[in-house]
């Protein structure tokens, strides 16, 4: 009985230091990648930016991050159709950014009703279409903090090259439970020096 009881004891601490177990993990992990400080998700702080300018179907901002010392360029495209939540209420667009500064290029979609099967650990793609062109296959990797709903399109230079000379996008994800959805996306008029969408490809890195 005491055993049993000592035994109890110590699987009840364990499981109360499991949550900061899983944070520690979490923090070394991004330490260790450094790819991740680029795959920090920020578009739910899109409501916070600076300077918006609505152009077409383009939304640019600027956000400046003081911690870092980076200022951001963002553009910001909604998809023509909306999509249900795994229970068919509440739909939403799925949203398109562009994220850049003058040393680096970001690219990921968001949609909190679609669970993209995405990851930073193994080979995981998405099929892309610009215009009347052929389907690509492009990889797609969660977010550093594994955010529900977003995915990151590797790699971010060939895609913008692409992007800025099209009208019709169409990128098919696989979701959970849910199997592949389109979303389709007028990305005309991309606007690569107002919006600052990039102003220097030179240095572009994921």
């Amino acid at each position: 009985m005491w055993n049993n009881t000592s035994a109890a004891k110590r699987n009840h601490n364990l499981w109360k230091k499991f949550p900061l177990l899983i944070m520690a993990y979490s923090i070394l992990s991004a330490c260790d990648n450094p790819s991740n400080q680029n795959k920090e998700y920020i578009g739910s702080q899109s409501n916070k930016n600076i300077d918006a300018e609505i152009t077409n179907h383009w939304k640019y901002s600027t956000i400046n991050d003081n911690m870092r010392k980076i200022n951001w360029k963002l553009a910001a495209n909604e998809s023509i159709d909306k999509y249900n939540n795994i229970i068919g209420e509440n739909p939403l667009p799925t949203t398109i950014f562009i994220r850049s500064n003058k040393d680096n290029i970001i690219v990921y979609i968001e949609n909190k009703n679609l669970q993209y099967i995405c990851s930073s650990y193994t080979e995981t793609y998405i099929n892309v279409k610009f215009d009347n062109k052929n389907v690509e296959k492009y990889r797609c990797e969660q977010s550093s903090t594994s955010e529900y709903g977003v995915a990151f399109i590797i790699p971010s230079r060939k895609f913008f090259a692409q992007l800025k000379k099209s009208h019709d996008l169409t990128i098919e994800t696989e979701v959970f439970q849910r199997g592949p959805i389109q979303q389709h996306f007028d990305v005309s008029n991309l606007n690569s020096i107002n919006g600052g969408a990039v102003k220097r490809e030179n240095k572009v890195v994921r």
